[in-house]
């Protein structure tokens, strides 16, 4: 109410299948006390159940927008424009097949085919059990000062670039964003995914 008082406030929360329960209950609790205050809530998650916080926020007027899978043509560019890779339409049309459609998914399968090279064949896709094993596939194939890299911007609150430089050489970091782990944003450090 505060902040709102100054002007209008949005919280956004990206994956809210994931959030934590207590952070859950704050919000929840939070958003009951509101009174027609200029506050909106913007909410990304997976296909599921409702959860506690957007019942109570269902009670106001709600707008829900399904965000569908990437179109064909939606995942070439992507996979063109962050990987420089053109693919022939039959492979990309079994990428979209198996990612339906997810972009993180499909430039980690863009990724792999990069790092994989002229190895695998037309109908071979790298494909591991989920997409989770696959980042992990992809941490695990990085350099031991990389990933030291990103475990400090992951275990770090608001990590900032002179903080991740005292830790480790400014070397490393170039060599993290370059492997597309870590994004520079001014002064801070993120992962390039959670």
């Amino acid at each position: 109410r505060a902040l709102a008082a100054t002007g209008p406030v949005l919280i956004a929360v990206d994956d809210l299948q994931w959030l934590d329960p207590p952070s859950v209950e704050a919000l929840t609790f939070a958003s009951h006390r509101l009174d027609g205050a200029p506050v909106a809530f913007l909410l990304a998650r997976r296909p599921g159940s409702v959860g506690a916080l957007e019942a109570v926020l269902a009670r106001a007027a709600i707008q829900r927008l399904r965000v569908g899978p990437l179109s064909l043509g939606a995942v070439r560019r992507l996979l063109y424009e962050r990987l420089g890779l053109s693919l022939p339409r039959q492979r990309l049309r079994r990428i979209v097949e198996v990612t339906e459609g997810n972009p993180l998914f499909a430039i980690e399968v863009g990724r792999s085919l990069l790092d994989r090279g002229e190895a695998l064949t037309e109908d071979e896709l790298p494909l591991p059990d989920s997409l989770e094993a696959m980042l992990g596939d992809r941490v695990a194939s990085l350099a031991p000062s990389v990933r030291r890299a990103l475990l400090a911007v992951a275990l770090t609150e608001d990590p900032r670039v002179d903080q991740l430089v005292g830790v480790i050489d400014a070397e490393t970091v170039v060599e993290a964003v370059d492997a597309g782990v870590v994004v520079l944003d001014g002064s801070r450090v993120r992962a390039s995914h959670p």
